[in-house]
């Protein structure tokens, strides 16, 4: 009698069915970690720009009001009250940096009711000194002459946000603050 060879060769559907199981775990990991990466460089990019943005204005205006002569106007103390500080400069000129751009014609693209830092350094040219695509919260100044003798002290503080806060990993918030110490006084 002849013999039949029951042996065949290939894969039972058990096997092919764990197979594709794990391919598909492997698949989809991967584009979980694929879009993470995605919003995480967002995010990322986001507070580059914030602190980009931020580091810009901070070296301006301290640069400006280290070399001016005197605040004018009134001098606030304390936590950082005024919305805008006027200085004079060494060449006799007065340069505003207010927190309201928007009131010296300074509009933002996200909202025209969006604050941005501004300058009338260069007038008749407005400068405005945050970035287009930021928002603004927290801004003010304050300084301090009140010791005779010493230079009058500017302090400088604001918070630049970018992105939608609903949007945890796209969107991005820092804090700047700083002071600064009147060179001629």
């Amino acid at each position: 009698m002849e013999q039949l060879n029951l042996k065949k060769s290939g894969f039972t559907l058990i096997e092919t069915l764990a197979v594709v199981g794990i391919l598909g775990l492997v698949v989809v990991t991967s584009v979980s970690i694929f879009f993470l990466t995605l919003k995480s460089k967002r995010k990322s990019s986001s507070l580059t720009d914030i602190k980009q943005s931020g580091d810009y204005v901070l070296s301006i205006m301290s640069q400006m009001m280290r070399n001016a002569k005197q605040v004018s106007g009134a001098c606030t103390t304390g936590d950082p009250g005024m919305s805008s500080i006027d200085i004079l400069n060494p060449d006799g000129q007065t340069t505003t940096f207010t927190c309201q751009g928007h009131s010296l014609g300074c509009l933002s693209a996200l909202s025209p009711a969006s604050e941005r830092i501004a300058s009338n350094s260069a007038l008749p040219r407005l400068d405005c000194l945050t970035a287009d695509d930021v928002k603004l919260s927290n801004c003010g100044f304050s300084c301090d002459n009140s010791q005779s003798g010493k230079p009058t002290v500017i302090t400088i503080k604001f918070t630049l946000e970018k992105g939608d806060i609903s949007d945890i990993l796209g969107y991005a918030s820092h804090s700047f603050q700083t002071t600064v110490s009147l060179r001629n006084y």
